[in-house]
């Protein structure tokens, strides 16, 4: 009696601690986790984190050996993710610098390099100061500096252009004012009418939408292969509860006493 209580005891516990692992393996297959995009700066993989856990999204960041960064999301987030990547202009397109033209690293620096360098950094500053502007979602700034001959006779006159990206239900009118002001009144020989302003509303989350399912398509055609969960997913079921099945499948005895 005491030893087939022993054995029914024992079966109850290994029927329980192969129940815990089926629903574990289940559980983990239902938290998988898809790449929402890969190659990202630095800055750019933070804005992205950012961005996401502000709209209760949690991202995994992963570093690349080439110095880049990924972020995965889980599956059932994607297609919001998406959408707001798209309307946050994310990530952002990169460009060349002057300090990739003009690392700065040689003997001697030309003084066209020179200038060059230092038109680049003011746009640089200029763009930062115009995007703490209220209601300023980011700005660009290109500027063309005062040129003389050297004798105090200005032989080309400053000049100033500015895309700026307004967020919705803030006044244009009054931050182009206000970021004219700014720049006529840092840039030397700058005048009012040698500036150009053009004033751009940050996308709305229905334009965004559009623009996100068309990044979402596009994703798909370009490269399958990068997110193969959804393909796994199933497959990965199906030989669950299969083993789930072995695992449970009662032991029979035939007559000559062997298990089948």
């Amino acid at each position: 009696m005491t030893a087939m209580r022993d054995t029914r005891k024992n079966s109850s516990c290994g029927f329980m601690t192969k129940m815990a692992l089926v629903v574990a393996m289940v559980a983990a297959l239902s938290s998988c986790k898809e790449s929402l995009i890969g190659e990202l700066k630095v800055s750019d993989a933070r804005a992205i984190e950012t961005l996401l856990i502000e709209h209760g999204i949690k991202s995994d960041v992963t570093a690349g050996k080439d110095g880049t960064y990924s972020l995965s999301i889980s599956s059932d987030d994607l297609d919001k993710a998406k959408m707001l990547l798209a309307e946050a202009g994310l990530p952002r397109q990169s460009y060349k610098t002057i300090e990739d033209l003009f690392p700065g690293d040689g003997l001697v620096v030309t003084p066209f390099e020179q200038q060059a360098r230092l038109t680049y950094a003011t746009e640089q500053q200029l763009s930062a100061t115009l995007a703490t502007l209220d209601g300023v979602a980011s700005a660009n700034v290109n500027l063309v500096l005062a040129r003389d001959n050297g004798r105090g006779v200005i032989q080309e006159r400053a000049r100033a252009s500015a895309v700026v990206m307004y967020r919705e239900g803030r006044d244009p009118v009054e931050i182009s004012v206000n970021a004219r002001a700014v720049l006529v009144n840092s840039v030397r020989g700058l005048a009012e009418e040698d500036v150009a302003i053009v004033m751009t509303p940050v996308r709305s989350p229905t334009q965004a939408t559009a623009a996100a399912a068309m990044l979402s398509a596009a994703s798909r055609v370009a490269a399958p292969s990068e997110s193969p969960t959804g393909i796994l997913i199933p497959i990965a079921i199906v030989l669950v509860l299969l083993a789930g099945y072995l695992m449970f499948a009662p032991i029979r005895k035939t007559a000559d006493g062997k298990t089948s």
